[in-house]
């Protein structure tokens, strides 16, 4: 008695109550019934189910109990079996309805007969059996049953619910299923929603139906398959949720997660009228959400969310790549851009977009400095062709800042008119140099009408290591009959530039004092000036020039008028010429 109210009232454990179970046989007829009077009293889920499979076993085997007690032994069982209906798991019920009286075998000379017993294989077996039963977990019997038991009879006896899912399949107008599938739900308990749930996960046709028949019809079903749902990573998806009537959608979004932010996308794109709620839930970090699957979901659902950019804490990285899918997120990733690095990147993205979408962009940029920054960086990156090409020339074309970024997308024949005020260095002169040849930048520099813009030009094409010595003699060949004003001093740079090319200096001012230049006073002093340079050879060209143009020419520089009279000293070879120069020599006389 002792060990049993020990076990069962002052300790009470799973295993004290094994333990008393294993020793029952050996326990006198008034400490049975004080046993199971007792486990009566304390009886609860787990220990019911220990007790069930120990009265299963003595129901089939019987048990041996003198006949006095038997009466009041079968008593406090039938009471024990009766509340052990009322606690024992919903999966163990139909056993407990196959629960008889106990059969009872009266005891007379015990020892007698054990004495003359003989080992049983089989009743050793059995007992082994239960001694491992009785010490097994709750769990471990519980599953076993279900295991062995419960499923099969399952199989065997289809319940009335699954009767009613297999009869669905079977109706084909649309106006029957419906009926068929409201009078379904009318007949449902709460314990039937898993096997709902699973019916519908599979026949997605029906799920619709079942959640709005059960929201109308059968309010705790469809809380309680809502709250399987939520529970559930089986069923926690678009399919399912998107059929539920009514939802609490702060749960809801507690439960996304990575693997289930589809959900997170169909909440924001259909039930728009929570979107706010969802994205202080994502702003305060209430959502189970990795930063690129926020990202995505800002992506994929631009247009609800622009209005809450802030919230998502976006960087200008970020919004680029949401721009990338997004043309529409093109300006509000543009603000965030706050170095030339990120600038490049954005307009690296912009090479993937077309031509009227970048032309939108720059319109509605109303910051001047930033649009001047994206307009450098697309004239840099970012080939201009079609509408972009027209747009940008149209309205800056004349606007200085983007002259220089624009020229190779002139017209060449547009492109000359811009040299003289936009040549101005080294560095202007390269970018006018990809769009112009060398010679023709030369033959251009002379024909200019202001002469200190033609000079500095020119100065930088002697000083680029650009221009070759063929680009020179191209230039002065091609315009030996315009004779512009500058020609004779490119001459005159050309040898200082390029010694070698004496011989065709000589050639040149040859032809060139042929012509009628003598009436321009800039072009005299720099005929002088390159006949002083060539030195002797000089004198050659002078003897065959008319006295006045002779005159001219000796007047105007002492150097040559020592060389003429070096010549005259010198044996004469052409009396005729020579007899004109020393005539117009006497002119200076010895000066």
């Amino acid at each position: 008695m002792e060990r049993i109210r020990y076990h069962l009232l002052e300790r009470y454990s799973e295993e004290g109550l094994t333990l008393l179970i294993f020793y029952l046989r050996n326990m006198s007829p008034m400490e049975m019934v004080y046993f199971f009077c007792t486990a009566s009293k304390i009886l609860d889920r787990s220990s019911s189910v220990i007790l069930l499979a120990y009265l299963r076993h003595v129901q089939t085997k019987g048990m041996e109990c003198p006949r006095y007690a038997q009466r009041s032994l079968n008593y406090h069982v039938h009471v024990l079996n009766k509340r052990i209906s009322k606690m024992v798991p919903n999966a163990f019920r139909q056993f407990v309805s196959e629960m008889k009286l106990l059969d009872f075998t009266e005891v007379r000379g015990r020892k007698v007969e054990e004495a003359k017993k003989e080992f049983d294989p089989l009743r050793f077996l059995i007992d082994t059996v239960f001694e491992t039963l009785v010490k097994s977990s709750n769990a471990e019997i519980e599953n076993t049953i279900q295991t062995y038991f419960h499923e099969k009879k399952e199989r065997m006896l289809p319940s009335p619910v699954s009767e009613s899912f297999s009869l669905l399949g079977k109706i084909k107008e649309e106006d029957a299923i419906d009926a068929s599938i409201s009078r379904i739900v009318r007949m449902l308990d709460v314990e039937d929603s898993p096997e709902v749930l699973a019916f519908v996960s599979k026949n997605e046709k029906y799920a619709h139906s079942f959640f709005f028949y059960a929201y109308l019809l059968n309010r705790d079903v469809y809380e309680s398959m809502v709250g399987l749902v939520l529970e559930s990573k089986q069923y926690f998806r678009v399919d399912i949720i998107k059929c539920l009537v009514a939802l609490d959608v702060k749960k809801t979004v507690e439960r996304i997660t990575d693997e289930s932010v589809e959900v997170l996308n169909y909440l924001i794109r259909e039930r728009r009228i929570h979107v706010k709620e969802i994205v202080e839930m994502i702003s305060e970090q209430r959502v189970d959400v990795g930063r690129e699957s926020i990202l995505g979901v800002f992506r994929e659902n631009y247009e609800t969310l622009k209005d809450y950019a802030s919230c998502f804490r976006l960087s200008g990285q970020e919004l680029i790549e949401v721009s990338r899918s997004n043309d529409q997120a093109l300006p509000l990733a543009l603000d965030a851009v706050d170095s030339q690095e990120a600038m490049d990147s954005f307009v690296d993205l912009l090479k993937e977009k077309e031509d009227t979408v970048v032309v939108d962009l720059v319109r509605s940029i109303s910051d001047e400095q930033k649009k001047e920054r994206l307009i450098q960086t697309v004239l840099k990156r970012r080939a201009v062709r079609g509408q972009l090409r027209v747009y940008l020339l149209d309205n800056y074309m004349e606007d200085s800042r983007f002259i220089y970024g624009l020229l190779p997308y002139l017209e060449k024949s547009d492109v000359y008119k811009y040299i003289p005020d936009y040549v101005v260095d080294n560095e202007s002169l390269n970018v006018f140099l990809k769009v112009v040849e060398c010679s023709e930048l030369l033959i251009f520099a002379h024909r200019i009408s202001d002469v200190p813009k033609a000079i500095r030009i020119l100065n930088l094409c002697f000083k680029s290591p650009k221009f070759s010595e063929s680009d020179f003699l191209f230039t002065l060949t091609t315009l030996e009959k315009e004779l512009p004003l500058l020609i004779v001093r490119t001459l005159i740079q050309t040898l200082v530039k390029f010694p070698n090319l004496k011989n065709f200096v000589v050639s040149f001012l040859s032809r060139l004092v042929r012509r009628n230049i003598w009436k321009q006073e800039e072009m005299v002093e720099g005929v002088a000036k390159c006949f002083e340079m060539i030195g002797p050879p000089a004198v050659d060209i002078i003897l065959y020039l008319d006295p006045d143009a002779m005159s001219r020419i000796l007047g105007k520089n002492r150097g040559l008028r020592r060389l003429c009279r070096e010549h005259l000293k010198r044996e004469v070879s052409d009396k005729h010429h020579d007899a004109v120069l020393k005539s117009v020599m006497g002119r200076f006389g010895n000066k």
